[in-house]
C-alpha cells in the first residue's frame, strides 16, 4: 500500500492511498494532517453532496460570509462535490447572501417546502401546506391574540406574506420585514382567515419568548401530530427577546428538501452530509449519511449529528469543509463543472440527472 503526499494551493497536503479499500485496516494509523487525521480522510471522500444551513452555520454571529467559508465552499465545488443550501429562509430572504458567496445551484427553502434553482430563479419544486390547516392555525394564532404570518411562494402568489392586520407585530419581526424587503399582504382577522391559502407554505408567529413558549403548548394539545413546529430564538433581538415559532406540514422537512436534490443528482442519502445548529435542521442531521452539528448549535442538534465541529465564530464550517477538500483531491472520476461530460443528444451530466424520475415519480413543482 503506497502512501502519497499531494500539495494544494493555500492548504495543507492530503495523505491518500492507493487502495482505500484497505481502510478497514488502518484503524490504529496516528497520521495526523493538522486537524484532519488519515482515517478521517478515507471516510469524508465518500460523500458527494453537502447541505448547508445558512443563520448560525453558513454566517459567522455578525451575520456575514466570511472570506475563509466563501472560498472552502468554492473549494469544495471545484473538486467535485455538490453543495446545498438548506435554509429556514425563503429564496428572497437569502439573494443577499447567496450574492455573498457567489454560489448558485439547487437550494432548499422555507425549511423544507421549496427547491429552487438559484442561477435562474425558478422553482423546482414546490410542497404547499394542506389549505384546510393552514387555515386552521392562522385562526388558532389569531384567537389567542396573535398575528398571524403566512409565508407564501412570492413567484406564485406574488408576495411573501398573508399577516394579520388587526394585531401589532413583534418589532423583531417588523424589523426582518423591512431588511429583507419582503413583500406583505395585510388582512383583516376575519379576511385572512377566509383567504386563498393555496400557496402557503408554513404559518408563523414572532412573538416575546414567554409567549412562543405558552403557543408551543397550546400547538402540542390542539394539533399533536398533525403539524410540525420549531421554535428558534435569533442570536441577535434589537430589544426583547423573540421567540420565531414556524408550524409546517409533517409532510415536509429540510431533509426532503434536500433528497430532492440529491435525487436530481443521483446522489445517494448515504453520500450526503449535512451541517446545522437549529431545531429545524434535527431531521436532516438525523437521516444525512453524515450529520455535523455546530459548536454553536441547540444541544437538541449535538445530540442527534454524527460530529461536532468548532463554532461558526471560530470559522468552523469553513474549516470542516477544507477537510472534505483535503480528502476529496485525489479521487478520481468526480463530475465537475469543468469536466461534466456533454453528450449532444442527452444533454450534459446535471441536465440528465435534473431530468431524473424521483422515487416517488413527481418531476412536476407543486407536489401534493
Amino acid at each position: 500500500m503506497a502512501l502519497s503526499i499531494v500539495a494544494l494551493p493555500e492548504l495543507l497536503p492530503v495523505y491518500s492511498v492507493d487502495n482505500p479499500s484497505l481502510a478497514k485496516d488502518l484503524v490504529a494509523v496516528t497520521l495526523r494532517n493538522d486537524k484532519l487525521s488519515f482515517t478521517e480522510a478515507l471516510t469524508l471522500d465518500r460523500y458527494s453532496l453537502v447541505a448547508l444551513d445558512l443563520d448560525g452555520t453558513t454566517l459567522s454571529p455578525e451575520g456575514v460570509v466570511t472570506a475563509r467559508t466563501r472560498a472552502a465552499i468554492h473549494a469544495l465545488v471545484k473538486v467535485g462535490v455538490r453543495v446545498c443550501f438548506a435554509t429556514g429562509r425563503s429564496f428572497p430572504e437569502s439573494r443577499q447572501i447567496l450574492s455573498q458567496i457567489e454560489h448558485y445551484d439547487l437550494a432548499v427553502f422555507v425549511g423544507g417546502p421549496m427547491v429552487v434553482d438559484t442561477a435562474t430563479g425558478q422553482t423546482v419544486v414546490r410542497q404547499h401546506m394542506k389549505t384546510a390547516l393552514a387555515v386552521e392555525l392562522v385562526k388558532f394564532f389569531q384567537s389567542r391574540g396573535q398575528p398571524a404570518c403566512a409565508l407564501q411562494d412570492r413567484t406564485a402568489a406574488g408576495f411573501d406574506y398573508l399577516i394579520t392586520a388587526d394585531v401589532p407585530l413583534h418589532e423583531s419581526l417588523a424589523h426582518w420585514l423591512v431588511v429583507t424587503d419582503a413583500v406583505c399582504k395585510y388582512l383583516p382577522a376575519m379576511a385572512l382567515a377566509e383567504a386563498d391559502h393555496s400557496n402557503t407554505l408554513r404559518v408563523g408567529v414572532v412573538v416575546e419568548l414567554a409567549t412562543a413558549t405558552w403557543l408551543q403548548r397550546e400547538l402540542d394539545a390542539a394539533f399533536g401530530e398533525r403539524i410540525v413546529q420549531h421554535m428558534i430564538v435569533p442570536t441577535q433581538t434589537r430589544t426583547k427577546v423573540a421567540g420565531v415559532l414556524e408550524v409546517f406540514d409533517p409532510a415536509v422537512s429540510k431533509w426532503t428538501g434536500i433528497q430532492q436534490v440529491a435525487r436530481r443528482h443521483g446522489i445517494a442519502d448515504e453520500a450526503v452530509i449535512a451541517v446545522g445548529d437549529d431545531f429545524n435542521d434535527l431531521a436532516m442531521l438525523r437521516n444525512a449519511g453524515l450529520g455535523v452539528a455546530m459548536g454553536n448549535a441547540v444541544p437538541a442538534a449535538k445530540a442527534v449529528a454524527g460530529r461536532v465541529i468548532e463554532s461558526n465564530a471560530a470559522d468552523g464550517l469553513a474549516k470542516f469543509l477544507e477537510d472534505i477538500v483535503r480528502a476529496r483531491a485525489e479521487k478520481p472520476g468526480s463530475v465537475t463543472p469543468e469536466n461534466e461530460v456533454c453528450d449532444p443528444a442527452r444533454g450534459t451530466t446535471r441536465e440528465l440527472a435534473a431530468n431524473r424520475v424521483c422515487r416517488d415519480g413527481s418531476t412536476n413543482i407543486d407536489s401534493p
